[in-house]
């Protein structure tokens, strides 16, 4: 039996198990889940070591004082010492459900309706993080050998809809266990379903507060209007001039690091058969495309940094007129970050710009609210992206683009901290209302995606020498 045919054949199998895995309310952001967050991990653990893993853990997470949700740890050493090492990363836990009006079904009580299996997580992540089981066995029962032919590591986290508050203090805490050649993401979107893609970044992202005080209360502004600093005049033009007349963001040092897009990266992403007008549509019927210039829509939202005006406030907002020079002004801004970017150095542009440009008169303060999430990047021709798109090409029997992603996870903890590369493989959709109501999955891609797993692991033994040498 070849791979396709042992999936095909356990299909029925399959769904059921990620029903009852889909029915566990693992919400990491609501406290009173915590429970059902263990109850997920323990899930896990039973369902891999039945799939045969021999070593599987559940992780507790946190430090002193701050207790996280639990990651599940699964290990399958090869038959062969010196195959690579491959890291498989997810989550089990998920978004929060509300508003419940919206749901066509109950969130926790999977359902199947014209091939797409609807309920929380069954997209993000659960869906994606089970396929591989599935393709593992494919795989063994394939060649007949008892073990994978790469070392095959499981990571599947707890908390990554909440931030990964915990993720890098226990990917460090964990190191040396969770020693890798290359770190495979399912945990990302293909442009369609009749348009395979491979993503090859996502942005990351880093947000702050400006606050301008002037004098220290609100002023008559018949006695003081136009001889005084306004906090909010001052904040206009902030605002204003984070942006040259090009849609550049004019941070000092912002562009330094940015990772230029390649002309082979360009010329695949003209490939796509992108619908502007649609896009639009989708977009809250916006009127217009709009951003720094020289680039067109797809490669600002996947490769080019942003800087965003969140909102605004100050001075008199109630009904009716009342004439003042408010005391203060404040924004909240965010920025996503590139491939090289570092949220400290964007911060720091920051504070950088807002002092530059501050009158006197008025006191500024920036805080940043977290540290931000990296960037992350995975080289078109790198041994491990070229191993992937062999894999996905195999099962889906057609050529696979590659795109990005505007949205943050912790992928490029992962790659630092543990000093790997990294490959996306994944088959979820943009359609599949991931993080709103009516989450769903289409079940042919789940198996799709448990194909391409099967293959991944001799595609990337068979580069063993390439994935190694590169670390």
């Amino acid at each position: 039996m070849d791979v396709r045919q042992y999936i095909e054949a356990h299909a029925a199998e399959f769904f059921g198990s990620l029903s009852q895995w889909l029915a566990i309310p693992s919400i990491s952001a609501d406290p009173a889940r915590r429970d059902d967050v263990a109850r997920s991990a323990s899930w896990l653990q039973d369902h891999l070591k039945g799939t045969g893993f021999p070593v599987v853990e559940v992780w507790p997470t946190g430090a002193a004082g701050s207790v996280g949700l639990p990651a599940v740890y699964a290990e399958w050493p090869a038959s062969d010492a010196a195959a690579p090492v491959v890291l498989v990363y997810g989550h089990h836990d998920v978004q929060p459900v509300e508003p419940l009006a919206e749901w066509d079904s109950p969130p926790f009580e999977p359902v199947q309706r014209d091939g797409l299996l609807l309920g929380r997580g069954s997209s993000d992540d659960k869906g994606q993080v089970l396929f591989h089981s599935l393709g593992l066995r494919a795989s063994l029962a394939a060649s007949g050998a008892p073990a994978p032919p790469v070392t095959l590591k499981l990571l599947i986290e707890g908390e990554e809809e909440s931030g990964s508050p915990h993720f890098a203090s226990l990917l460090r805490a964990q190191r040396e266990r969770l020693r890798c050649d290359v770190i495979v993401i399912s945990d990302t979107t293909m442009w369609s379903a009749d348009v395979p893609s491979m993503c090859v970044g996502m942005r990351g992202v880093v947000d702050a507060e400006i606050s301008l005080r002037g004098p220290d209360r609100d002023l008559h502004s018949g006695s003081f209007g136009g001889a005084v600093p306004n906090p909010l005049h001052v904040m206009a033009d902030l605002l204003a001039g984070l942006h040259d007349r090009d849609g550049r963001v004019t941070l000092p040092g912002f562009y330094d690091h940015v990772l230029p897009l390649s002309p082979a990266e360009r010329e695949l992403i003209v490939r796509l058969p992108f619908d502007e007008k649609a896009w639009l549509a989708e977009a809250g019927n916006s009127g217009a495309a709009a951003g720094e210039a020289g680039y067109s829509t797809l490669e600002r939202v996947w490769t080019r940094p942003t800087a965003e005006v969140n909102g605004m406030w100050g001075g008199h907002t109630g009904p009716g007129g009342k004439t003042i020079v408010p005391a203060q002004a404040h924004a909240k801004l965010s920025f996503r970050l590139v491939a090289n970017q570092e949220p400290a150095e964007v911060l720091a542009g920051l504070r950088q710009y807002v002092r530059d440009h501050t009158p006197p008169g008025i006191e500024a303060a920036v805080i940043a609210n977290g540290p931000g999430v990296r960037p992350c990047f995975a080289p078109m021709d790198s041994p491990a992206v070229r191993a992937g798109l062999r894999a996905m090409e195999r099962a889906f029997g057609t050529d696979v683009l590659f795109t990005r992603e505007g949205g943050s996870g912790p992928e490029a903890d992962l790659a630092d901290i543990l000093a790997a590369p990294l490959v996306f493989v994944a088959v979820g959709l943009d359609a599949d209302r991931i993080h709103a109501p009516n989450e769903r999955v289409d079940m042919a891609l789940l198996l799709k995606g448990a194909e391409a797993s099967a293959y991944l692991w001799d595609e990337l033994a068979a580069v063993a020498g390439e994935l190694t040498a590169g670390q």
